[in-house]
């Protein structure tokens, strides 16, 4: 990642992190706060700016958690190598009793291939993150960030069985 130090003697200096991707150049604003600048630079204590986290619980519909565990170790264990095809702007689901994991590819031109194992393990890492607090057997479910064969990120949600796949 470089880093680019941007500014005008109008304006507040700004920083923006560029990434490079398949020649594809992205830019992500991350700072824009004249406190943290001494003199027109940054300041040599500064800590890179926290980005807000993409991971997050209650996807809105409550399932038991002992299917969300069966449907992780169903994933991993049986045919783990197995690859989804996850093309541009699609979704895919697998479903085990009332827990349903959901996964999209939302990149606009961009194709991957999902191994059912990388999905089993999304699968734990949100019911590890967002479920049975104090042995309760609900779970509200969340989402979280798994890859595809290439490195791209897709997009998965674990939540009740009784909805569908309906993000894109």
């Amino acid at each position: 990642m470089n880093n680019v130090h941007l500014s005008n003697a109008a304006a507040v200096p700004t920083i923006y992190h560029f990434q490079r991707k398949k020649y594809r150049p992205t830019c992500i604003k991350a700072v824009d706060d004249p406190t943290v600048y001494e003199n027109g630079t940054i300041a040599d204590s500064l800590e890179l700016p926290k980005l807000a986290a993409r991971d997050g619980c209650n996807s809105g519909n409550i399932f038991n958690v002992n299917h969300a565990v069966s449907l992780a170790n169903d994933l991993q264990n049986n045919s783990p190598d197995q690859m989804t095809e996850a093309n541009h702007r699609s979704w895919h689901s697998w479903t085990w009793g009332e827990a349903r994991i959901c996964i999209y590819n939302n990149y606009v031109f961009e194709n991957t291939h999902v191994k059912r194992w990388e999905v089993g393990w999304v699968t734990k890492y949100i019911y590890n993150q967002c479920c049975n607090p104090g042995g309760n057997q609900n779970c509200a479910g969340g989402d979280a960030t798994c890859h595809g064969d290439s490195g791209l990120s897709v997009h998965a949600v674990l939540q009740n069985s009784a909805y569908g796949c309906n993000q894109l």
